[in-house]
Order: structure tokens, then sequence, then C-alpha cells
């Protein structure tokens, strides 16, 4: 036994060194890889933020063109007189308001009959009669799709750290 106390005093000035640098290393790796793992989390949750705001684009620029062609399509039909011209761009416009408003759309069908009762009235009157009702429906769905890309981009902005 007295033989190894010497034997270790000798050689526990040159392990002591070794053990701390040993540790040092091994918490650096572990703060690393801590960093790395917020950092991949602050990327993950960036690029959900940027796809949720570059749907909202799309979302903003769909209801801008709706909103466009609903306008035209009910300045056409208020015009009196049915000229082959205008009868041909009001089907055209409709056909596109049709096709960019989902058909499960609560409105879809009111809007529809609305604009077929609009493109066929005879008279300027009967033409007035239905503009009241084709800008309230035209209303209620901008409404609700504008509604629908708040709730997304405040969902986005949530998920931002």
């Amino acid at each position: 036994m007295s033989e190894i106390l010497p034997a270790l005093t000798a050689i526990s000035p040159a392990v002591l060194p070794l053990i701390g640098v040993f540790i040092g290393a091994w918490l650096t790796s572990r703060a690393t890889l801590r960093s790395s793992r917020n950092a991949l989390t602050g990327i993950r949750l960036q690029m959900t933020l940027q796809a949720e705001i570059k749907l909202s684009d799309f979302r903003q620029a769909w209801i801008n063109i709706l909103r466009d062609c609903l306008a035209e399509l009910q300045s056409i039909g208020m015009t009196p007189g049915k000229e082959a011209q205008k009868e041909q761009r009001f089907y055209e416009l409709g056909t596109k308001v049709e096709l960019l408003i989902n058909n499960k759309d609560e409105d879809y069908e009111p809007l529809q009959k609305i604009m077929y009762r609009l493109l066929f009235s005879e008279t300027i009157e009967d033409k007035y009669r239905c503009n009241a009702e084709f800008v309230e429906v035209g209303q209620r769905i901008l409404k609700r799709e504008w509604e629908v890309l708040k709730v997304s981009l405040r969902a986005a902005a949530v998920q931002t750290p």
C-alpha cells in the first residue's frame, strides 16, 4: 500500500488537468447541442410563419380578384340593354365568380341566383331590385374570407417566439 501512494501522487498532477479538459469538453458539447436545438426550433417556427404569410398573401390576392369580378359583374348587370359583347363578358365574369367561390359556401347558391336574375332582368327597375341583394351577398362572402385571412395571420403570429 505504501508503494501505491507515491505512484498515485506522481500521476494525479497529470491526470487532473485531463479530467478537467474532458469535463469541460463534455459541458461545452451539451451547451452546443442545446443551442443547436433552440436554433432549429426557431428556424422551424420562422418557416411556418413564412408559409402562413405566403398563404395569406395568396388568400388576399384571391379576395381582391373576387371583389373586382363582383364589382365588374354588378356594373355590367346594372347597365340597361343586352348587347352581345356585354352579355358575353357578364357570363365570363359570372363563371369566374362561380369558380372562385367554394360551391359549399352558404352564399354560393344565393349569389348564383341573383347573378342570373340580374342577367335576365328586362327593366332597369328589375336590375335595381337585384342590386342591393347582390351587393349584400357579395359583402358577406368577402367578409367571411377576410375573417379567415385574419385568423390565419394571427395564428402565424402567435407561433413566432
